[in-house]
């Protein structure tokens, strides 16, 4: 909704203060991680959602530092910044559809859905540090 905004009303209404964008992503992360962590009890499968929380998204985060390497020839640290930006997107899409899945019963006994949801959650957090981190190495570096 607000990239709509921007773009369509930018010319009749003045962009929102970048500390108001900030402020409103931390809101969202804040709200899903919030829902998610609701949704968690992972007694017993703390192996299962290390290795679920780490394993695709280094994989995914590899596959797009490294083709966006090969297309725009930027830095590795700001390809790797890059490419947690864009693995962090993953688990805001998995967590509600498993949200919605483990309300209508599907794999609750098992504990599938809880386990998918948490390591979303991690998952987010993980993201969030390795960017902060490579970003402060392409910043230091530029």
């Amino acid at each position: 909704m607000g990239c709509i905004v921007r773009n369509l009303f930018g010319k009749v209404m003045k962009p929102y203060p970048d500390d108001w964008a900030s402020m409103i992503r931390g809101i969202c992360l804040s709200i899903l991680l919030v829902r998610g962590g609701m949704q968690i009890s992972f007694r017993g499968k703390g192996l299962i959602v290390l290795v679920l929380c780490t394993i695709p998204s280094a994989i995914e985060a590899n596959v797009i530092a490294w083709i966006a390497y090969g297309l725009f020839h930027m830095p590795v640290a700001v390809c790797y910044a890059m490419a947690f930006t864009i693995s962090c997107i993953s688990p805001s899409i998995l967590v509600p559809g498993c949200i919605s899945i483990n309300d209508k019963g599907y794999g609750r006994a098992k504990g599938i859905c809880t386990s998918l949801i948490a390591s979303g959650t991690f998952d987010i957090i993980i993201c969030i540090i390795l960017f902060s981190i490579c970003s402060t190495i392409a910043l230091r570096d530029a």
